[in-house]
């Protein structure tokens, strides 16, 4: 008689035990794949979503005429009212202006960015779990009689930082560059933002030979 050889027991239990370590190993890689692919995908949305938010706080600032108050965490200014956001060669002579804001506030532990047109509603721009405290820096343009009274000569044009506890209303005249800072902290990871934005409205009256800094 023909015999035939068979498994035995224990060498069954080998073999399953080396295809559930495997497939455990295999679970293992793929799960880790689908965490970082959806971790990356998530801040790349997160990474576009800010850095939109910050060319339009940017654009905003480049057609600003007036600083009315800033803060850390809040800034508000007088800009030109553009039809369907754009600026034409018109609008330059254009007499109507809109009041904008944006504020950074914290709420029901999550920490929200505001912008503010007018008397509208406050838009909610995005929101995140931790920001740093000071959002918005202004500088200040120094005035001919600072510079002269300085120990060292400064080139033209020279800055220093505003003030925002002394709130000065002289200084918060002759900011002509605002400073914008996001260190932003999600459920799984931090990205940080920086840019500096020129407001050449501004500017261009600050440097005008009749202009008063006192």
């Amino acid at each position: 008689m023909k015999r035939y050889k068979a498994f035995t027991l224990i060498e069954l239990l080998i073999a399953f035990s080396i295809s559930t370590i495997l497939l455990g190993a295999i679970y293992f890689f793929y799960i880790s794949f689908v965490k970082t692919g959806n971790k990356t995908r998530g801040m790349a949305i997160l990474n576009m979503v800010v850095n939109n938010k910050l060319e339009r706080i940017s654009k905003d600032l480049k057609y600003a005429v007036e600083l009315t108050a800033l803060y850390p965490d809040r800034i508000s200014f007088k800009r030109q009212k553009l039809p369907d956001g754009e600026l034409s060669v018109f609008d330059l002579e254009s007499t109507k202006f809109e009041t904008i804001e944006y504020s950074v506030k914290k709420e029901d532990g999550v920490v929200n960015f505001y912008r503010q047109s007018g008397f509208d509603s406050p838009e909610k721009m995005f929101n995140v779990r931790q920001c740093n405290s000071e959002v918005f820096r202004g500088y200040v343009l120094m005035a001919e009689r600072e510079q002269n009274s300085s120990l060292k000569k400064l080139p033209f044009p020279s800055f220093r930082t505003f003030d925002t506890h002394s709130q000065n209303s002289t200084d918060l005249a002759r900011i002509p560059i605002i400073k914008i800072s996001m260190e932003l902290q999600t459920r799984v990871d931090k990205i940080f933002m920086v840019s500096k934005v020129f407001m050449p409205m501004i500017y261009s009256r600050l440097v005008e030979p009749d202009w008063n800094t006192e």
